[in-house]
């Protein structure tokens, strides 16, 4: 037969028929606890075991154990559920001797005992723990809130999980300036030790005041609001820059992209990853495509958050360009300094060209004028020597006379006569101005030189007159005088013959009709010293 007596008076149950007993305690009270197990009759003996102390209430059983001595106990509890009235009884198991028995119940009220809570913003190493108030953005962190009875000591880095512990939930909110509303989902059920964590917590950056607020259960009144002010402060940045390509030709499509590191936890979801944009910069100076938009993402090596940014441009210059970029920074992240520079060598190797005359053309007035135009040569990778400078008509009109000629004059100090220019790795560019002159027409004395063949006509005329000079000499007086202006008929003839240039042989007047109008090519070829020759075409018009 079992006994149980509860209260400061120790009243048994059991072998008489009481009145139903309604205690009152209050949870902050141990409630004593008096308990015997004696053997039925004829029985003899003291039985041993295990008592437990059983509490019928809609909140809880079986809420305490305890081991006879001698047959009884004398001891308390605090387990006693909130709320009533409920009927208390306690139960035997039995030994190897008596079997089991339960005694009478009795009517507990158990009224709520004040709570305390206390919450936190936890971190912790696994090995450390510490609750902070001051945190940088993406930081590993929880808030934690424990719930206790006034005699237990609680806090977020050593929770309580003994005693009685409270159930319910507890309510966060969260103000940033004059705006109050839920901390995520704003309630909380506690565990089985009276504790609760809000895991997914990320402050944004600014001035935080939370309050925790326990709405209390049948064993455990309400408690708070506590408050706490937690700072936020921006997340570091670094940014680093790559290319599709180290090496292209001129004119070639390169992609750029930038990477924005960081170390931060915060990848719930793209609104807490890097925003804004990068600037992309090619030897100090900003790409015209201007600031590029980042896409926030997930960086699969370290799990920190992180954001890209390509941009793809063809007009990179010639020769070795330094590539770098920079972060603007957003209102959770601070923005980069400038990222460490990349190298792109932009040309082939040796020097590229660039005339500077309009269109590659040259136009020439007329015949006997000229016309100029500036070439450029860059040297490309690092190219440091000479370069010699060529030219010549390489297309014009069929049957052109007089071709135009073309020379090189200095402009700068890297140019040497008479076609030479000189380049080095810290000044990659010179210049030489291209000169390109045509004849105009003329009419010339032919010289003896340019006779084809023995004018037949002129020596007979001449031979006419020598003969009648020689009869004149042998002539009677009265012949002479028509003898004599024959002579001079042939002599005449002779001149006129001789002034003309007959059939265009022998000595005369020759016509010399200048550059043949229209268009002409002229290429110019730079050849690098120990590289390939680069041949740029101009057109010339000679009007």
């Amino acid at each position: 037969m079992t006994h149980y007596m509860a209260g400061e008076g120790r009243r048994m149950w059991g072998q008489t028929t009481p009145s139903e007993l309604r205690d009152k305690f209050n949870m902050s009270v141990r409630v004593p606890v008096g308990v015997v197990v004696s053997p039925v009759s004829p029985a003899t003996g003291t039985p041993t075991g295990d008592v437990s102390l059983i509490a019928n209430s809609a909140t809880d059983q079986g809420v305490d154990a305890f081991t006879l001595n001698a047959g009884s106990v004398n001891s308390s509890t605090t387990l006693l559920p909130g709320g009533g009235p409920y009927q208390v009884h306690a139960h035997y198991g039995g030994d190897g001797t008596f079997l089991g028995s339960d005694s009478a119940p009795v009517s507990v009220t158990v009224t709520p005992e004040a709570s305390q809570i206390t919450f936190g913003i936890v971190v912790s190493t696994g090995t450390s723990c510490s609750t902070a108030g001051t945190l940088t953005y993406g930081s590993p962190y929880v808030l934690t809130a424990t719930v206790a009875d006034l005699h237990v000591t609680s806090t977020p880095c050593a929770p309580s999980e003994t005693g009685s512990n409270p159930t319910g939930t507890v309510t966060l909110t969260d103000t940033v300036g004059s705006v109050t509303g839920p901390l995520d989902a704003g309630s909380f059920k506690l565990n089985s030790y009276g504790e609760v964590e809000d895991q997914t917590i990320q402050l944004p950056v600014g001035t935080h005041t939370i309050k925790a607020s326990y709405l209390g259960d049948p064993s455990f009144s309400p408690s708070g609001p506590v408050s706490g002010v937690v700072v936020v402060s921006k997340a570091p940045t670094t940014t680093s820059v790559s290319a599709s390509q180290t090496t292209v030709a001129t004119g070639a499509n390169v992609t750029l992209t930038a990477t924005v590191a960081t170390t931060s936890n915060a990848t719930a979801n793209s609104a807490q990853e890097p925003s804004g944009t990068v600037q992309f910069f090619v030897n100090g100076v900003a790409l015209s495509t201007g600031p590029v938009t980042v896409t926030g993402g997930l960086n699969p090596n370290t799990l920190f958050a992180q954001a890209t940014a390509q941009v793809s441009s063809t007009t990179l210059a010639n020769g070795v360009d330094a590539i770098t970029t920079k972060y603007s920074g957003d209102s959770n992240y601070s923005a980069s300094a400038v990222s460490p520079s990349i190298t792109v060598n932009v040309g082939t190797s040796g020097v590229n060209v660039s005339p500077g005359c309009t269109s590659s053309t040259i136009t020439i007035a007329a015949p006997g004028q000229s016309g100029t135009c500036l070439i450029t040569v860059t040297g490309a990778n690092n190219f440091s020597g000479t370069v010699a400078l060529t030219c010549g008509v390489s297309n014009a009109p069929a049957s052109a006379s007089d071709l135009p000629g073309c020379s090189f004059g200095a402009p700068d100090s890297s140019f040497t006569a008479p076609a030479t220019i000189t380049l080095a790795t810290n000044s990659e560019t010179g210049t030489a101005t291209l000169t390109v002159s045509s004849t105009a027409a003329s009419h010339l004395l032919a010289s003896p030189s340019d006779r084809q063949g023995p004018n037949w006509l002129l020596i007979s005329e001449l031979g006419a007159a020598l003969a009648c000079m020689f009869l004149v000499a042998v002539a009677s007086r009265e012949r002479r005088g028509a003898i004599t202006f024959a002579a001079v008929i042939f002599l005449a003839l002779a001149a006129v013959t001789g002034c003309s240039g007959g059939n265009n042989s022998g000595t005369g007047i020759s016509g010399n009709p200048g550059t043949t109008l229209g268009t002409y090519t002229i290429t110019v070829k730079v050849t690098p010293t120990g590289g390939t020759a680069t041949s740029v075409p101009i057109t010339v018009n000679v009007n």
